[in-house]
């Protein structure tokens, strides 16, 4: 299986990435702060919940932190599909996941996701946005990655609230499967706030 990542200036891979691998490092580089905050309420709050094996924040772990209704030094959690923005994380789960105390094989897909909204434009039954992630496939016809996976920036992705609160539905792609899923959106706050 090849490794997401990021190439040196020889086409070696310099750092290798999952989907929450990336976002961990992003925020690690640019936001060590914030992210601290996520890993001491991981800790202090989510005591059952098993780490990932890279011990990184896992998706399923940043939707169970944005439900922890802590009061966040460095980060808003956004409820509302409609006031989602560039910059924001968007983190899905399928309706129903539990996590297992043993995690799944490297490559699995079991429907998790954390990405970075890029831009978004509103149209009638929702929004069409672009993402920032790292992914093993491309997303569409219209993913901006130079291979099948790795990391990239993926746009027409059609989103819509779903049935209920905290819900929505995702379509990557113009033909693709509808996906129903659980979504939280987290924000760094500015340092105005």
């Amino acid at each position: 299986m090849r490794e997401n990542g990021i190439l040196d200036e020889n086409g070696n891979h310099t750092y290798c990435f999952n989907c929450y691998g990336f976002i961990y490092w992003l925020l690690e580089q640019n936001a060590a702060k914030a992210l601290e905050e996520l890993r001491l309420i991981y800790a202090e709050f989510l005591p059952d919940v098993p780490a990932s094996p890279d011990a990184k924040i896992t998706p399923y772990t940043y939707y169970k932190i944005a439900q922890t209704k802590h009061a966040f030094t460095y980060w808003n959690v956004i409820s509302s599909l409609a006031d989602m923005k560039p910059g924001d994380l968007l983190i899905y789960i399928p309706i129903g996941y539990t996590l297992s105390d043993i995690p799944p094989p490297p490559g699995t897909k079991h429907g998790t996701h954390v990405m970075m909204v890029d831009q978004l434009a509103r149209n009638d039954d929702g929004f069409t946005i672009s993402v920032i992630d790292s992914t093993q496939r491309l997303h569409n016809k219209y993913d901006a990655r130079y291979s099948a996976g790795g990391i990239g920036k993926s746009t027409n992705i059609k989103i819509t609230a779903g049935a209920e609160p905290g819900q929505m539905t995702l379509q990557w792609s113009e033909q693709g499967e509808i996906h129903h899923k659980l979504f939280a959106i987290l924000r760094l706050k500015s340092q105005k706030e």
